[in-house]
């Protein structure tokens, strides 16, 4: 299997381009909009989030030379922010109910 330069360049790229998209936007989007997420989901799925989306980005036919997969990180990242932030919410709320309950 041969790779092509494109393809060198992002292998070898990505996990820099990755690292830096994670230590800008991480900490942005855990106190705006990931409060009630737990670090520990928090943290992996985010990740995973913008690994998916930089695969995405490297494979679709239009992506332009590297700011297919450096887009595709972003997006997969905020999708995974979201994501996280409607499981989180989703939990929380029987609790407060209980909470609410019990404080009668």
């Amino acid at each position: 299997m041969s790779l092509n330069n494109r393809e060198w360049a992002v292998s070898f790229l990505s996990p820099e381009s990755g690292s830096g998209i994670q230590r800008l936007l991480l900490p942005l989007a855990s106190w705006i909009l990931m409060r009630r997420v737990p670090l520990g989901r928090a943290i992996p799925g985010t990740v995973f989030g913008a690994v998916l989306g930089g695969l995405a980005g490297l494979r679709s036919p239009i992506a332009w030379g590297l700011m297919g997969p450096i887009a595709g990180a972003i997006a997969g990242f905020i999708i995974a922010v979201l994501m996280l932030r409607r499981s989180a919410r989703s939990e929380a709320a029987p609790r407060r109910e209980l909470e609410e309950r019990m404080v009668r």
